[in-house]
């Protein structure tokens, strides 16, 4: 299993729902904004800010498997006020929960790469974790094909390199029974969710859709850029292991890569350190 597939459901509790709306055809609390790239309480079409910066360097980030999208916005907290940080919500999760997500990876970068050139940043890093990883990489592909600007980073987080790929077939489609007793057996999802089940009807089709995703994912051929490619990886996440080290194939420039004691979500154990590297690779 990989671990963009494993990843999931992790952070949709944690106090983020807040607010009324309907999802799954169940009645939760959640915030009310739209857009695909948030920080309220400012929203736009596309996007919110958490508060409005003019900070010259912007940081995309992009959600893991079933995660949210608002787990990204306390960074702006702990991170240098130059760097201001944009989480992308695709439908489906987050302040989006109440849409139906996105099961093909077209339309979804299709969304993200719109999204971003919309923001017109002048000068843009992006950062992804596990499936978001992906993401990130394949927006950063798709704004090459049509001729954008590039980040000037790719920061790649917990996930093995797309050349190292090796997704369980089919977990999209497992019954539910035999899906939930699976997650259980994976770093990511919580007890307390799993358990819960008016929450885990609210975000199944999210995560199915997100395993999905990461069963279909095909590599293109390497990229004619020399986008610099950053690689955080947990010391002891079993479910990447050396995998991470392809990624040095994706790209003709500079590549890094720096180990963090823990596991799949050594973001969480290890956040002091890890915001660190990221001020370190952006300065």
């Amino acid at each position: 299993m990989s671990a963009a597939s494993a990843a999931v459901g992790r952070s949709q509790t944690s106090g983020w729902i807040v607010g009324r709306t309907q999802a799954a055809g169940r009645t939760m609390d959640r915030p009310q904004a739209t857009g695909w790239a948030v920080g309220a309480p400012q929203a736009t079409a596309w996007g919110a800010e958490r508060s409005p910066t003019s900070a010259p360097l912007t940081l995309f980030c992009f959600p893991y498997a079933g995660g949210n999208p608002l787990a990204y916005l306390p960074w702006q907290e702990r991170l240098p006020s130059w760097i201001r940080i944009r989480a992308m919500q695709p439908p489906g999760r987050g302040q989006r929960l109440g849409e139906a997500p996105l099961q093909q990876w077209a339309p979804l970068i299709a969304g993200l790469t719109d999204a971003i050139a919309a923001e017109a940043a002048p000068r843009f890093a992006f950062f992804g974790h596990s499936l978001g990883a992906l993401m990130a990489f394949e927006t950063a592909r798709e704004c090459a094909a049509r001729g954008l600007p590039l980040p000037t980073r790719l920061i790649v987080s917990g996930c093995a390199a797309p050349s190292r790929l090796d997704p369980e077939p089919g977990l999209h489609r497992l019954p539910e029974p035999a899906l939930i007793a699976r997650l259980r057996q994976y770093e990511g999802t919580p007890e307390a969710v799993l358990a819960n089940a008016e929450l885990v009807q609210l975000l199944l089709p999210t995560i199915r859709a997100d395993l999905r995703l990461s069963e279909d994912y095909a590599r293109a051929p390497r990229p004619a850029w020399t986008l610099p490619i950053d690689v955080l990886y947990g010391r002891s996440d079993s479910l990447v292991g050396m995998r991470m080290h392809g990624w040095a194939e994706e790209t003709q420039g500079e590549s890094t890569a720096q180990g963090f004691d823990g596991g799949h979500f050594f973001l969480d154990s290890r956040r002091d350190e890890v915001m660190a590297a990221i001020e370190r690779l952006l300065a």
